[in-house]
């Protein structure tokens, strides 16, 4: 300051304070009430000021408005104001800062000089991050009011009510002239409704009160259904529907899992989902929500209350299953039954007792549609005909460990529709003899439909089937009575363990759940014995939404209409998986979680042979499809076509032979991620990645280093490939400066890498020499060895740079910018 600044003519003095930046003006109108008030007199615009609260600082940021300037606006700054009363001034993109101290200026007088001097009434925006309680007063203190209020997701529970209540009400009555909302409040759990409900929710139209109540979560409406019996009668009502409920018993409470559909409310990859605990010696419940636990109460409440609350407000919806853990005591048993009264499936799982098995079946298969045993609990006072007597839908035994020892007279007295065991022991003979004895028999009142179980032992089908007349199907065997029923035993070739299956097919055509067997039936007139395309349109739609992808995929080969009306039908599937084994390819397909809801069977698993056929499993083992002319290629071909989708999404090639790798290209000629196992042996994970590297139309990912010479790398480098990943921690790639120069790979990822920081600062020095514009990467990621840490002063020695955003910034003579992020072991290139 040469010149008296305060002794030039008034227009050169405002000339002069115009060209000051911000701290400048700051600075200037600290010095006295004079250069105050010739700072406020000039009437400097700024942007609205944001203040930040922040481990305990308070952070206010100071930008001017760029509409005033006709060359580069000045930088903003940041002010952060601390508890010592000193003030830690940064410029914007600039590492330096200063520190500046004003002699008897408060926290508060700081924050009003600034206001004072720019005419600014207020603070517009004040966040509150993470900071603690106790500073709260103080910022109350500083901040006597301002626009609006932010809650960051960063701040405890504790915090941020205590904000809410603290400083929500300052900006709402400051601002009363104000026609919109000014309090943005973003608090993951609601410290009362009736800040966030000024309104009167029951006066509102029908319309209105029911859109609201579809927008609600599950933990709302049940806290809504509680207020009085018109709430209660307003969500019942409504109709919201529940995806399901499961019940898990534990020590001392059982755990609801409550799943509203993820659709209802527009969030198709987030589903509504709650968990309530209710304690055994506790009336009250306890919500575990996506934020945290709450405890509810209410008064005259029991748990058997609480549970015939949350089905009736949900119209009737009843617990799906109801799990039995190992932990749980047998005294307990008396108290679930009185609080679940009804349920559909009950799960005794392996971590049970054997006693703790049989009371529970004992006492609680009353209540049940639907039974699971993962134990062998059967001895001589329990015999397994007990368990398979009761009037059950659904019989599921299932322990590999111990087979479940059955007779014949077990399979006779059988009264559940569907029995599956997961290990029997039992002869052929029994199992002949009671065949025949099926056949002889008039079996008006013998209910099983389906029969499943697996045989340890090989089975001898002379043994099986001997003095018994019967059709080869495939490879099942069929039995047919005089009265039209017939019986089919199947044993699928592709297990190792024999299946073997009892179906009276009269039994199952009423069944949706078994139109699996559409594809063996001898006769399948009397599986559909309506015309299915003379159906009206809604209907036939309607059917097709309903099948299996089994049942589809068959449908859609019977012509090109049918091929047509499944692929009109927009059956929406799961991106498709496949998996290279040895010489097979394994594929998965999935219909689309939203549209699962009534399909029992929403996956299927198929897999490719040496012929023309495909070998497909809908849940009940595999059998072999053919179609006449049709290759390897024409079956993906067809199912990518009937359900839309141009290409397989991940391709994961396994412990795959050498010499199938061609016929992989052949028959999957595109797709998205193709991912290279470190199951594979080294020569096929090499001729996998230049053999089908090119098939990989977004990202390639190989987890095995199979370079064995820095020619391989370097030729694998210059592959033009959108995006590639190298990963192998346990024998690192080794890299080259030339490796990088010649790099034609728009996303590389090494992980790990040999390379060293002479190499590193070596590249960035020729790339800023450098006036290639063809240089192809985007993005470059090195991991070095997890001991080796990289020293960034190191990689950008000699170097020109600029800080940006705390990160090194490169840019050349001809516009090109590099970014570059160094983390302990890794080192980031990012190329603009």
């Amino acid at each position: 300051m040469p010149t008296p600044i305060l002794s030039l003519p008034i227009a050169d003095l405002q000339y002069a304070v115009n060209c000051m930046e911000i701290d400048e003006l700051i600075a200037f109108s600290l010095c006295s009430n004079r250069t105050k008030n010739l700072v406020k007199s000039s009437k400097r615009k700024i942007e609205p000021i944001y203040a930040d609260v922040d481990l305990n600082l308070i952070s206010l940021r100071i930008s001017p408005r760029e509409e005033e300037f006709e060359r580069p606006p000045p930088q903003s700054m940041t002010f952060r104001i601390r508890p010592d009363f000193l003030i830690k001034l940064e410029r914007e993109n600039e590492s330096e800062y200063d520190v500046w101290r004003t002699p008897e200026f408060t926290q508060s007088d700081l924050v009003a000089h600034f206001l004072s001097i720019f005419n600014e009434p207020l603070i517009h925006v004040l966040k509150i991050e993470n900071t603690d309680i106790s500073y709260l007063d103080t910022v109350k203190q500083i901040m006597p009011k301002f626009d609006i209020l932010e809650i960051d997701d960063m701040c405890s529970d504790a915090v941020a009510k205590m904000a809410f209540f603290e400083l929500a009400p300052i900006a709402v009555e400051q601002v009363p002239s104000v026609d919109h909302s000014l309090l943005r409040f973003y608090l993951p759990v609601c410290p009362t409704t009736a800040l966030f409900m000024p309104i009167r929710i029951l006066s509102l139209p029908i319309a209105d009160l029911q859109y609201a109540l579809n927008c609600m979560e599950i933990d709302e409406l049940i806290a809504f259904s509680l207020c009085s019996k018109r709430t209660k009668n307003l969500v019942k009502d409504s109709k919201i529907p529940i995806e399901s409920i499961y019940a898990e018993v534990y020590e001392n409470y059982i755990c609801l899992e409550i799943i509203m559909p993820s659709n209802l409310r527009g969030v198709q990859d987030d589903p509504d989902l709650l968990f309530i605990y209710l304690d055994f010696s506790n009336p009250w419940i306890t919500l575990e929500r996506k934020n945290g636990m709450e405890v509810w109460r209410k008064e005259g409440f029991t748990q058997s209350d609480w549970i015939a609350h949350f089905l009736n407000i949900f119209n009737g919806s009843m617990i799906r299953e109801l799990m039995i853990n190992g932990s749980f005591p047998i005294s307990y048993l008396d108290t679930v039954k009185r609080t679940i009264p009804k349920f559909q499936k009950l799960h005794i799982t392996d971590d049970c007792s054997t006693e703790l098995a049989k009371i529970a079946f004992r006492e609680l298969i009353p209540s049940a549609d639907k039974v699971q045993i993962d134990i062998d609990p059967f001895d001589n006072e329990l015999h397994i005909s007990q368990f398979l007597k009761p009037n059950l839908n659904y019989v599921c035994l299932l322990n590999w460990r111990h087979p479940y020892k059955l007779q014949l007279d077990d399979l006779l007295l059988a009264n559940c529709t569907f029995l599956t065991m997961s290990s029997a022991n039992i002869t052929e003979r029994e199992l002949n003899r009671f065949v025949k004895l099926w056949m002889k028999s008039s079996h008006i009142f013998y209910r099983p439909g389906y029969i499943e179980m697996s045989i340890r032992n090989e089975i001898n089908r002379e043994e099986l089937f001997k003095g018994i007349k019967y059709q080869t199907l495939d490879n099942c065997h069929l039995l047919k009575l005089a009265d039209g029923k017939e019986l089919e035993v199947c044993r699928p070739a592709t297990l190792q363990s024999p299946l073997v299956r009892f179906i009276d097919f009269r039994t199952f055509c009423r069944s949706l759940s078994h139109l699996y067997y559409l594809s063996v039936c001898a006769l399948p007139v009397q599986l559909m014995p309506i015309r299915f395309l003379s159906l009206p349109f809604e209907d036939l739609q309607h059917a097709l939404n309903c099948m299996d992808i089994g049942d589809l995929i068959a449908f859609s080969l019977c012509s090109k209409r049918t091929k047509n009306l499944v692929k009109g039908s927009n059956s929406a599937i799961e991106p498709i998986y496949a998996e290279v084994n040895e010489n097979q390819i394994r594929f998965e397909i999935m219909r689309d979680l939203q549209e699962i809801r009534y399909i029992r069977k929403p996956s299927i698993i198929f897999l490719t042979s040496s012929d023309s056929q495909i070998k497909i499993d809908c849940g009940y083992g595999f059998k072999g499809w053919w179609k006449q002319e049709y290759t390897q290629s024409d079956w993906i071909a067809h199912v990518l076509s009937i359900f839309d989708e141009s290409m397989i999404d991940v391709l994961n090639i396994g412990n795959a032979s050498l010499s199938y790798l061609d016929t992989v290209k052949q028959i999957i000629p595109k797709c998205r991620t193709l991912h290279i196992s470190h199951l594979c042996s080294y020569d096929v994970a090499k001729m996998a990645f230049f053999k089908l590297s090119s098939i990989a139309v977004e990202k390639l990912e190989i987890k095995k280093n199979i370079f064995d010479n820095g020619n391989d790398i370097s030729k694998a480098l210059t592959q033009n490939l959108k995006s590639v990943s190298f990963i192998d921690w346990e024998n690192p790639f080794k890299l080259e400066l030339n490796d990088l120069l010649v790099l034609n790979i728009a996303n590389l990822s090494i992980r790990a890498a040999n390379i060293t920081v002479k190499e590193l600062n070596r590249f960035l020095k020729l790339w800023m020499k450098s006036n290639r514009r063809c240089y192809r990467p985007k993005r470059i990621t090195i991991g070095l060895n997890d001991e080796i840490e990289i020293n960034p002063e190191e990689v950008l020695k000699g170097i020109k740079y600029q800080i940006v955003d705390n990160e090194p910034r490169l840019k050349r003579a001809d516009g090109k910018v590099l970014e570059i992020f160094v983390l302990k072991s890794f080192v980031v290139f990012k190329f603009q």
